[in-house]
């Protein structure tokens, strides 16, 4: 991460979240940092990792998907058949379940995971009450 901040020229550090998509539902995103961002973040007091010389940020939003979850870097090794350098994403297996990628997750309780999954979908708390209605209770309350 050190070298990857230093060739970008950028001092800010990362920003580690998770965005809706992927074949389980949310996908890990881990980008650098611009100023913009920053400023949006910071005001929010958002947990910082620091090692070295790197700043890693927690997206406030994404915090509590990301538990459990350790990030490795991956180096090409084609004796290995490893064919690229890449960010590795590992969960825990007692909290979430992904796919083959690695990129994608779902948290395992599907209640709760529906609701997330709403909840990044709808911008306002409004629109979240209007969405939810009984029979989506129903199929899925019976598993908590």
């Amino acid at each position: 991460m050190e070298n990857i901040m230093n060739k970008s020229n950028n001092k800010l550090g990362f920003i580690f979240g998770v965005t809706s998509g992927g074949c389980n539902g949310f996908n890990f995103d881990l980008k650098i940092m611009d100023q913009n961002k920053f400023e949006d973040i910071i005001k929010l007091k958002p947990n910082n990792l620091k090692y070295n010389n790197v700043n890693l940020y927690i997206d406030p939003l994404s915090e509590m998907y990301l538990i459990g979850t350790t990030i490795d870097y991956i180096t090409e090794d084609y004796n290995k058949g490893i064919f690229e350098n890449k960010f590795n994403y590992t969960i825990d297996r007692k909290l979430a379940s992904s796919c083959g990628c690695g990129i994608s997750f779902m948290p395992k309780n599907i209640w709760f995971s529906n609701l997330l999954w709403l909840m990044f979908k709808l911008t306002s708390l409004d629109e979240i009450i209007v969405s939810i209605n009984e029979d989506w209770f129903k199929d899925d309350v019976s598993s908590l």
